[in-house]
């Protein structure tokens, strides 16, 4: 319902003051500014808030993103220890390299110091490569015409990984029908059997029954 006051037209919404010829043009200036002043600032707020929180979250994920330490950290969270190690040893030693292989390990960059590979045997029938890098891993390749084996002591995680390839019915290494096969266990502890699977079961046994600890696992 509107009603008529000197003039002047209530009710009729914001639109009857803008319209309202008894108006002098001062005051319709005035009241177009300070309508265009709130609108511009509230839609400014809303604008700079959205804009801000999502420059913020693609800049925080992107920061996460190029942390080279936090990478490393999800590779090997002991990333901490072998840097506090680090400070203990000396510099260039066996110990030293086996350690820093290990950080540049974590970081997916870095030399592998002191690694060695040996053909510790090499036939008609089979060839055998031996690749060792301290503190971190050791690769023994089996190659036969016919045949791959490789198996991979990772010293980081404590887990033994083998690696069997046979060629198919076509007798050739290298094409789609050749037969693969992995399997993962965790590395033989040292037991007075040696690391023999008769050694685990032993170990095992008393450590269910509390006998013994846990036998430590080689690195």
């Amino acid at each position: 319902m509107a009603f008529k006051m000197n003039g002047m037209n209530f009710g009729q919404g914001t639109g009857s003051m803008m319209n309202n010829p008894n108006l002098k043009p001062d005051e319709a200036s005035m009241y177009n500014k300070k309508k265009e002043s709130v609108y511009n600032k509230n839609k400014d707020s809303v604008y700079n808030k959205n804009k801000d929180s999502v420059y913020n979250k693609n800049k925080e994920t992107m920061y996460k993103k190029n942390d080279p330490y936090a990478n490393a950290l999800k590779r090997d969270p002991k990333l901490p220890e072998y840097i506090k190690k680090r400070k203990t040893l000396e510099k260039g030693s066996a110990e030293y390299n086996a350690n820093q292989n290990r950080i540049n390990k974590a970081y997916g960059k870095g030399p592998m110091r002191d690694q060695e590979a040996k053909v510790t045997k090499e036939n008609d029938r089979k060839t055998v490569t031996v690749t060792d890098t301290p503190g971190v891993s050791t690769v023994t390749e089996k190659k036969k015409d016919n045949k791959e084996k490789t198996t991979t002591v990772d010293h980081i995680k404590g887990t033994v990984t083998k690696d069997k390839v046979k060629a198919g019915k076509d007798g050739k290494m290298g094409t789609d029908d050749d037969k693969k096969k992995t399997r993962t266990r965790k590395k033989f502890a040292e037991t007075k059997f040696g690391k023999s699977k008769l050694g685990q079961k032993l170990v095992n046994k008393k450590n269910k029954k509390g006998g013994i600890n846990s036998a430590t696992v080689n690195a």
